[in-house]
């Protein structure tokens, strides 16, 4: 009877962890392509403020297999590889996301082994990237639109 147990635990963990790599998997396909910036919030002491960008700006990121690159007016801001992880208990204690928030973004984009990171999600065409937000003041929301799939 014990080992039918551990049978049971093993296959409910095999289960759970293929879901959680599927979820994340459908997450990177979704990047895939060109977004362009669309508008940048952002909280400080003095209050909140927005700036919006038109069409064609040519502020972008382009995410192609676990590559990205940024950006702005034609020119490559920088390169590297990307990955998406679920927001821990601890990064969710140490954001000033609310716990709404946090439901909105559950995950989070991984650029370049932890140097930036950023919760996000995708809704449609449009893409938002938080901060993470560890102080309150300068805390920003981007948001891109997606222009065109990648192309290898």
């Amino acid at each position: 009877m014990r080992s039918y147990s551990w049978i049971l635990v093993w296959a409910v963990l095999a289960a759970w962890s293929g879901g959680c790599r599927k979820h994340h998997q459908h997450l990177e396909n979704s990047l895939q392509g060109y977004w362009e910036l669309r508008s940048v919030s952002t909280v400080t002491i003095a209050g909140l403020t927005r700036k919006d960008y038109p069409s064609g700006n040519g502020i972008m990121l382009r995410f192609n297999g676990s590559s990205y690159e940024a950006y702005a007016n034609g020119q490559l801001l920088k390169r590297g590889l990307f990955r998406v992880e679920d927001l821990s208990e601890t990064q969710k204690k140490n954001t000033c996301l609310t716990p709404d928030q946090q439901r909105m973004f559950p995950s989070r984009l991984v650029f370049n082994t932890d140097s930036e990171i950023g919760p996000f999600r995708i809704l449609g065409d449009s893409l938002s990237i938080s901060s993470p937000c560890i102080f309150i003041d300068a805390a920003a929301l981007r948001v891109y639109k997606k222009i065109s799939v990648a192309q290898n």
